[in-house]
């Protein structure tokens, strides 16, 4: 046993060159399988982000949810229905959809992820949007995600300079129905592989910019 180890590397080493060409080999596809691990638990990590930040001990959903950015929702009777049950003390509705910021720099159009809140209930267990409720409780306010990627302008930047930013958003398939808001609050969930970056506005807000018709569904219901 003591000569079974030097015989064995005198055996890699005797053709150096195919030695070094299999170890590079193999360094190459350890390399690759850990970068593969690291983009699979960015991607689980990334799309539950807004689904642990959440304020609520069960969740009501459409039977049909898929996702929380495919948008299916269910009758928000549904959800006050669900006060009848002794073990429900309160209910909160949430509404999310993709709308089109302006780039206030560029003049480009970027899709973004929109919150509507209820300014008067906790919707999330984040404190700078708890913080900043108050904001929304007035029309065309919205608190903007710090974490967003750059493509939507120096909002963050421009916010902590002047503690306040003036943007456009719009229907995301009717552009030209912009709306300008102003940002009065910073808040961070950051982004996904869906997601590149996130707006709350209040219910009212929401509902006369992103959606037609009556207030009659929800896409996701917070129960505690």
């Amino acid at each position: 046993m003591l000569f079974a180890i030097p015989v064995a590397w005198l055996q890699l080493v005797h053709q150096r060159v195919k030695f070094i060409a299999t170890l590079a080999g193999i360094a190459f596809v350890v390399v690759l399988l850990f970068m593969q691990i690291g983009f699979r638990e960015a991607l689980f990590d990334s799309s539950v982000r807004v689904h642990e930040s959440l304020h609520g001990d069960l969740f009501l959903l459409s039977p049909q949810y898929k996702s929380i950015t495919s948008q299916q929702s269910f009758p928000r009777q549904r959800l006050y229905q669900t006060l009848g049950h002794s073990a429900v003390e309160s209910v909160t509705p949430l509404y999310v959809q993709f709308g089109k910021l302006r780039n206030f720099q560029d003049g480009q159009k970027y899709p973004i992820f929109v919150f509507g809140v209820d300014p008067g209930t906790k919707t999330f267990d984040l404190p700078d949007v708890n913080e900043n409720l108050d904001q929304l409780k007035l029309a065309d306010r919205a608190l903007f995600d710090r974490g967003a990627r750059t493509e939507f302008g120096p909002i963050v930047k421009t916010f902590e300079e002047k503690n306040k930013v003036l943007i456009e958003i719009a229907p995301y398939n009717d552009i030209f129905k912009a709306r300008k808001l102003e940002v009065r609050g910073l808040f961070k969930i950051g982004t996904s592989f869906g997601v590149d970056g996130n707006l709350m506005i209040n219910l009212s807000t929401f509902q006369s910019i992103l959606r037609k018709g009556p207030q009659t569904k929800s896409t996701l219901g917070l129960l505690i």
